[in-house]
C-alpha cells in the first residue's frame, strides 16, 4: 500500500503522460524521482497552509499588521517548489513513457537519436544478450534473469 502523497505524485505523472503506470512498472531511478517529488509535494502542502493561515490573521487584524513579510517570502518559495516539482514530474513522465515501451519502440526512440541497438550483456551473470524485436521483456539464456525495455534502455544511455 503506497502512502497517498505517492499516489498524489503518480496521479500528476499519469495526466502528463496520458496513461496508466504503476510504481511498481518504473525504474529505479523515476522511484528515487518520485521520492524527491514527494517531498516537494508536501513542502508545497505546507507552505500554502502557511501563506493561508497568515493571510487569514492578516484580514482578521489587519489594523495591527500592515504589511507580512513572511507571506511575501513564502509565496517566493512556493513559486520556487513549484517549479521544480513540475520539473520532477516532467523527468518521471519521461522515464514513465519509456517503461511504456516495447523493444519495436525502444529500436525506433534509440534510431532517432542516433544510438544503435547492440547485444548487451546481463547485468546479472554478463553474458551476450539479443534483444527481441518486439515484447516488453527479455530472458538471458543463460541465468534466466528477466529484463524490462526500461532497465535495457537506461542500460543502454550509461
Amino acid at each position: 500500500m503506497q502512502d497517498p502523497y505517492t499516489s498524489y505524485v503518480l496521479d500528476d505523472v499519469r495526466r502528463k503522460i496520458g496513461a496508466r503506470i504503476e510504481y511498481e512498472d518504473l525504474p529505479h531511478s523515476a522511484r528515487i524521482l518520485i521520492r524527491n517529488a514527494v517531498v516537494v509535494y508536501k513542502r508545497l502542502l505546507s507552505i500554502r497552509h502557511m501563506i493561508r493561515q497568515l493571510s487569514k490573521s492578516r484580514r482578521l487584524f489587519i489594523w495591527r499588521v500592515k504589511y507580512n513579510p513572511d507571506v511575501e517570502k513564502f509565496r517566493k518559495e512556493y513559486e520556487e517548489l513549484l517549479k521544480e516539482y513540475e520539473n520532477l514530474i516532467n523527468a518521471i513522465a519521461e522515464k514513465a513513457e519509456i517503461a511504456l515501451m516495447d523493444f519495436g519502440e525502444l529500436r525506433e526512440r534509440l534510431k532517432l537519436s542516433g544510438i544503435t541497438l547492440q547485444p548487451i550483456k546481463c547485468p546479472v551473470c554478463g553474458a551476450p544478450i539479443k534483444l527481441p524485436v518486439s515484447g516488453k521483456f527479455v530472458e538471458c539464456p543463460y541465468c534466466g534473469h528477466t529484463l524490462r525495455v526500461v532497465d535495457v534502455y537506461e542500460i543502454l544511455i550509461k
